[in-house]
């Protein structure tokens, strides 16, 4: 969920200068348009299996359709400058977040990076019990054309890349009005 520019860098590492072991990766590897899953590790460790040999592999090992599918949807992030894009509208949804927060008793907790963000809907502040209205914010989002990730009192915010400063504006919009409905009930 953080990586190939989500986050407004190609992978969340890159926030933090970290340059990991083993990175994990799949679906944003080919934008969702066919399955693939990769294992990125570094020269020491992948040294190791020069000479002994790793038996792992599925189904559709090495699919050259969704190798076709990750190559086209990398350089289409990149050549769309839709990682630079991520993180200028991450902004945007950052400070909608928080204004959300400041406005909305049961948000207590925003965060986001790029396009990517996680608002907590709590019951009481100070015993952070999740807010237990996932079920009705899921469907008032719905209601209001929107898909997103609802549970255990978080509500996940994650736009196309692709998605127009106007759009964003218009689905965090939404979000708000679906969020004072089930506060208010009505």
């Amino acid at each position: 969920m953080t990586g190939f520019g989500r986050t407004g860098r190609w992978f969340a590492c890159d926030h933090e200068g970290v340059t990991p072991d083993i990175l994990t990766m799949a679906k944003g590897i080919t934008g969702g348009h066919a399955p693939l899953g990769a294992v990125g590790v570094t020269e020491a460790i992948a040294e190791r299996f020069e000479e002994e040999v790793l038996p792992a592999g599925l189904t559709s090992y090495g699919h050259p359709l969704g190798c076709a599918a990750g190559v086209a949807a990398v350089d289409a992030i990149d050549s769309e400058g839709l990682v630079e894009r991520s993180e200028a509208l991450g902004r945007r949804l950052e400070m909608r977040l928080k204004e959300m927060e400041g406005r909305l008793d049961p948000v207590d907790g925003t965060r986001a990076k790029g396009l990517y963000g996680v608002m907590e809907l709590v019951k009481d502040p100070v015993t952070r019990e999740p807010w237990g209205r996932d079920a009705a914010l899921r469907e008032a989002v719905r209601d209001r054309g929107i898909h997103m990730a609802i549970r255990d009192g978080r509500a996940f915010i994650a736009p196309p890349l692709i998605v127009s400063e106007a759009l964003l504006e218009e689905g965090l919009d939404a979000l708000e009005e679906a969020l004072a409905t089930v506060m208010t009930g009505a």
